[in-house]
């Protein structure tokens, strides 16, 4: 897959519009997860919220149901630019956003299907964020599968409001209806503060490794060494998380651009830069790869620790776009720091490369070394 059919978008005719996406999308090339459950919502009152994740399935939903004042929050840039074209030119809000932000309108129905493979913290602090901020009378449709913690968490929301029932059962997957919430409902931070390699950190719950230096980043840092020698560089961090790799870059006199698709993970890195003092040193911006770029921009270093589950499975696809974005953002004779499980197969990958080298094989990991 070459960079443009990365960002190369496709439309999905549904019952109730059409969708728009493309790779880095939830469930892509197959529609997002539950769809066929969101498809069914029925009437979402008149200031819906779509908090599901679903690149905008849930608010077509309630556009064809008549919804005035339909809004939607996505994390995830890839799906964020999909929303956008899907719903340009039309009355929907669309923006960048988490279930515990201030919601951009009133909203008397929310839908959330939160991410149970980021961890039971993330689903807890998306289910009781959003069952504080709903009005007096106001409803939660969550979304969850029976095999990924769905009953657990009915359980939680069912705790939060005066009413609740399970309306859909479909394929596994399992819709509660909760109305009206309780009063003064509680909310820890949802951030998670911990230490790694020598820094103060927060990480926002569900991002990458929040909460502890992930196994993987901690043998990139190993291969590195003392990091002086970064001193100066343009480095870049694809897929930055709470941003461990672009701090010790800026730390040590780089200066170091960061990026994620995932807005958790922005917010912490760029949370995590200030705290420190780095916010000059350390740009992170929330794009979907390089897209957020300009187009000249180049780098000398590269430093990535690269996504390959999706959901609990292995996919290749999203690695192999991370090595091509620094192939075609690193300045002839740039280095490729890159830390993979032993077991990919990424030096296939880097076939193309002027140089590459295994630095580092330990405990279940490998650093390879390729010079562009």
């Amino acid at each position: 897959m070459a960079a443009a059919d990365w960002f190369r978008t496709e439309t999905r005719e549904l019952p109730a519009g059409t969708l728009v996406v493309k790779p880095g999308v939830r469930g892509f090339p197959d529609l997002p997860p539950g769809t066929e459950t969101l498809l069914r919502l029925g009437p979402g009152g008149d200031s819906p919220l779509d908090a599901s994740g679903s690149a905008g399935v849930a608010a077509l939903t309630f556009r064809q149901h008549g919804a005035s004042q339909v809004a939607l929050l996505e994390a995830s840039a890839a799906a964020l630019n999909c929303a956008r074209l899907t719903f340009a030119g039309t009355d929907v809000t669309v923006g960048a956003g988490l279930p515990w932000d201030d919601w951009p309108a009133v909203s008397d129905t929310v839908v959330l299907h939160p991410p149970a493979d980021r961890g039971t913290a993330r689903v807890e602090q998306e289910i009781r964020s959003a069952a504080a901020a709903l009005p007096a009378g106001g409803r939660l449709l969550l979304l969850g599968h029976k095999d990924a913690g769905g009953k657990r968490y009915e359980k939680l929301a069912a705790k939060l409001f005066r009413s609740s029932e399970v309306i859909r059962r479909d394929r596994g997957y399992r819709l509660l209806e909760c109305i009206d919430p309780l009063p003064d409902i509680t909310v820890p931070p949802p951030q998670l503060e911990f230490s790694a390699a020598g820094f103060s950190l927060q990480a926002l719950k569900g991002s990458f490794a929040a909460g502890k230096l992930d196994p993987g980043t901690a043998q990139l840092l190993h291969a590195l060494g003392a990091p002086d020698w970064l001193s100066g560089r343009r480095v870049l961090d694809p897929g930055c998380g709470y941003g461990l790799l672009g701090l010790t870059a800026a730390a040590a006199g780089a200066q170091v651009t960061g990026f994620d698709d995932d807005l958790a993970a922005v917010r912490s890195a760029a949370a995590n830069a200030r705290e420190h003092g780095l916010a000059d040193a350390f740009r992170v911006l929330h794009s979907d790869l390089d897209s957020a770029l300009e187009p000249a921009e180049r780098f000398d270093t590269v430093l990535m620790n690269p996504p390959f589950h999706v959901g609990r499975g292995v996919r290749l696809e999203l690695p192999r776009e991370f090595i091509r974005t620094a192939w075609r953002r690193l300045e002839s004779g740039g280095e490729l720091w890159l830390v993979a499980n032993r077991q990919l197969p990424y030096e296939k990958l880097l076939a193309d490369w002027k140089k590459s080298e295994l630095l580092r094989d330990e405990a279940g990991f490998k650093v390879l070394r390729a010079v562009r």
